[in-house]
């Protein structure tokens, strides 16, 4: 899923760098992690909403 050149390199370059300023700006991991989880899951909604 993270590997690979495709256009999804286009969505995930801009969330990387989020995540990482995300961690940087407070020091807790925690935070990446939740606002990764909720990125995860809403490309899950979106694909779901396209296939329906």
């Amino acid at each position: 899923m993270h590997s690979g050149y495709s256009w999804v390199f286009l969505i995930y370059l801009p969330m990387s760098l989020a995540v990482t300023f995300i961690y940087h700006r407070r020091r807790i991991l925690t935070d990446s992690i939740v606002f990764h989880s909720f990125f995860n899951l809403l490309i899950t909604f979106v694909n779901f909403l396209m296939v329906n």
